[in-house]
């Protein structure tokens, strides 16, 4: 997918910024459009932690490099490797 690895940047830029910096931004913010409160702690707690949530599951579903894909295994109902 064309520009896939420019916008992982762009998804993890916040990992980068200090929790004080991007705290302060938020409760700046949004402070002044929405009045002060837990769901506004909770938004910027979701906020903060999406670049995170993100970052692991993409490298969790990216195939590890020269790792090859596991083959099932076959093993017969009666537990013995040759017919009886």
């Amino acid at each position: 997918m064309p520009g896939r690895h420019a916008l992982e940047a762009l998804l993890l830029i916040p990992l980068a910024a200090s929790y004080l910096v991007i705290g302060l931004g938020i409760a700046v913010t949004w402070g002044a459009l929405f009045p002060k409160s837990l769901l506004l702690v909770t938004a910027g707690h979701a906020i903060r932690n999406l670049p995170l949530a993100f970052a692991v599951l993409s490298s969790s579903t990216q195939p590890r490099p020269g790792s090859r894909p596991r083959r099932a295994i076959w093993v017969p109902a009666n537990g013995r490797s040759s017919p009886a």
